[in-house]
């Protein structure tokens, strides 16, 4: 009561102090945590598995695709942890209809990142197909692509070393499209050339 009391008194000062209170809750600053982003703490490479497709999409939707990005992810995850890389899977869907892309996602994989809506604008699908892959022919999906990337070291405060959530560089290893394509690359010899593009 005092400090409406005052507030009132003194209305410059009292809007002053409503406002430095109401700018402490306003906004939230970012700090990496092991919760929120724990290969960034421990690995500074990565290695990230990308699925691009559709719910309107025939061949995104075939029944062996879950099974078999499945096994793909579990492969690839096994060959991060010997090379100590992190390991991230992000899902994205060309879609009008952001519940339809969801839906669509959720049936594929348990994705850690996923990218919906916006049509062939969606900043997920921009990134990955046009600028990673860039085709030069018609527009194919569902795609599957497998890439490294690394991050930025960042001192803290000039003692503990840690890497911070920049990203660095991102090359595409491994990338091909449609069912087939992903049951080829978990056969040995494909599996190969991620282990040798490292």
């Amino acid at each position: 009561m005092r400090l409406i009391r005052l507030m009132k008194k003194l209305p410059t000062l009292g809007a002053f102090i409503f406002f430095a209170i109401l700018g402490g809750f306003s906004n939230c600053t970012l700090f990496p945590s092991k919760n929120s982003i724990p290969n960034y703490f421990s690995q500074r490479s990565e290695l990230v598995l990308v699925y691009i497709g559709s719910s309107s999409c025939v061949a995104a939707n075939d029944e062996s695709i879950p099974t078999l990005f499945l096994k793909l992810a579990h492969k690839i995850d096994s060959i991060a942890v010997e090379q100590n890389y992190g390991f991230t899977t992000i899902g994205i869907s060309s879609e009008i209809n952001i519940e339809e892309g969801l839906s669509h996602l959720k049936k594929i994989h348990n994705f850690d990142e996923i990218s919906i809506g916006n049509g062939l604008a969606n900043v997920g699908f921009q990134n990955y197909y046009w600028e990673k892959i860039n085709p030069q022919k018609k527009l194919t999906i569902p795609q599957f692509i497998i890439t490294k990337r690394e991050y930025d070291y960042k001192s803290t405060q000039g003692l503990n070393e840690s890497i911070s959530p920049k990203i660095n560089s991102e090359e595409v290893i491994v990338q091909t499209t449609g069912a087939l394509g992903l049951y080829m690359i978990l056969q040995k010899k494909h599996i190969d050339r991620v282990w040798d593009k490292l």
